[in-house]
């Protein structure tokens, strides 16, 4: 038999969850993820070499003329 091991909160289906029933930790995580999230597409537009042309030209970048 598996012992159920007590826990202060836990994620489940991608919400974390507490004892005590409080969202604030939950929001300060979705804010990390965010910011997270954010940079990496911050850091994927500063290199247009990284980009398909498509996305360039989509982006209103000319060929061939790097971001600056």
């Amino acid at each position: 038999m598996t012992a159920i091991e007590d826990v202060e909160e836990y994620v489940y289906l991608g919400r974390l969850l507490n004892t005590k029933n409080d969202l604030e930790p939950e929001i300060h995580r979705r804010r990390r993820a965010a910011w997270a999230a954010l940079n990496n597409i911050k850091n994927t537009s500063k290199r247009p070499s990284c980009l398909h042309n498509e996305t360039k030209v989509r982006l209103g970048w000319p060929r061939g003329e790097k971001k600056r």
